[in-house]
């Protein structure tokens, strides 16, 4: 919950609405913002590129939250979604000759009637029946992704297809500094959106589901359709960052994004912190980072344990399977809200510092 400093108060619903309600909260975000703006200006070319991998999985992750974190719904899908989105968006601009932005709506637009219709049974259902539902939607899209198209030649199989940059008004995104940039903005526009959806009348809706589904259908409120709105808005958050994800690598096969990736995403909620719109930022910087620390620490892991008679764990994979479980369970026990809960009680330390309550 949100505490104003104090002599801030809510005097309408436009100050009630505000996001950034004091001149220091804009001040941070210029500076923030002004940060991440210059980052490629004086970072090296690998941390650019993990950056960009960020602002792209934050998309999904995002999805993946309006889902979970605020309808209550379990999803083991956005992976799949994801390659769905990619393969659209590449099949039209490749085979078809569209452009970026049309491509892209494309993606959109398929990927939210897949997932629709993969959402009718699963309105239906709960808990573990909802992962299991969603769980086959997975195997059936990336089938169907790696058999259907290349029955019209629209692929090349198992390769997938490649993609050229992408190029619009002249300006054609052919280095990671202008993707970044390019996935930057996007990453912006579906965070804000995905903030105002959380606060409108439909997020709302998404969260009475959330706490207690027959109390909402008992306030009028048609459980089904919200559900199926909500499934419909992770697609759409999916095809925009499968699209992305196809053109930054310029390729786009079933394997770029598997179940794997999925459970980090989920992953990513949990320890950000769900049902928050800040709290996938936090948990996709933190897992995409501390992924990285542990590929590049694997050799040293690996030399170590082998000289102590230890063997199989410690492959990079191995190593990052464990510290990823470790850290879910972590999370799990001692701080469930996830890291976006103890930033708000840092904040509010803060502000009340030298006070404790």
């Amino acid at each position: 919950m949100y505490y104003p400093p104090s002599g801030v108060y809510n005097d309408s619903y436009a100050k009630d609405l505000m996001i950034m309600r004091t001149g220091f909260q804009w001040v941070m975000l210029v500076v923030g913002l002004a940060a991440v703006l210059t980052l490629p200006l004086f970072s090296s070319d690998y941390v650019v590129r993990v950056t960009i991998d960020i602002f792209i999985i934050l998309i999904a992750v995002h999805g993946i939250n309006i889902v979970t974190g605020y309808a209550g719904q379990i999803t083991l899908g956005q992976g799949a979604f994801m390659v769905l989105g990619g393969y659209i968006a590449g099949i039209m601009s490749q085979q078809f000759q569209f452009n970026f932005w049309l491509a892209l709506l494309l993606s959109i637009i398929g990927s939210v009637i897949v997932g629709v219709i993969f959402a009718l049974p699963s309105v239906k259902v709960k808990e573990m029946y909802l992962a299991l539902v969603t769980l086959a939607a997975h195997f059936i899209i990336i089938w169907a992704c790696l058999y259907i198209p290349g029955m019209f030649g629209l692929t090349w199989g198992a390769t997938g297809l490649y993609l050229k940059p992408v190029s619009f008004a002249g300006l054609v995104f052919d280095s990671s500094i202008k993707f970044y940039y390019l996935a930057f903005g996007f990453a912006v526009v579906m965070t804000f959106i995905a903030k105002s959806i959380a606060r409108s009348g439909l997020g709302r809706a998404f969260v009475a589901i959330r706490d207690n589904d027959k109390a909402a259908e008992a306030s009028g409120i048609n459980i089904n359709y919200y559900k199926l709105v909500a499934f419909a808005i992770c697609s759409a958050y999916a095809a925009v960052s499968g699209t992305l994800t196809a053109y930054f690598i310029g390729w786009m096969n079933t394997e770029a994004m598997t179940l794997t990736d999925t459970v980090w995403m989920v992953g990513m909620v949990i320890v950000g912190g769900i049902g928050t719109t800040i709290g996938p930022i936090f948990g996709v910087v933190s897992l995409l980072w501390m992924r990285q620390a542990v590929m590049l620490a694997s050799p040293a892991i690996e030399s170590t344990l082998a000289g102590m008679g230890i063997g199989g764990i410690g492959s990079g994979g191995g190593v990052l399977i464990l510290a990823f479980g470790l850290v879910i369970l972590l999370f799990l026990i001692f701080e469930p809200r996830g890291m976006a809960h103890r930033w708000s009680i840092w904040k509010a330390s803060v502000r009340l510092w030298p006070f404790a309550y």
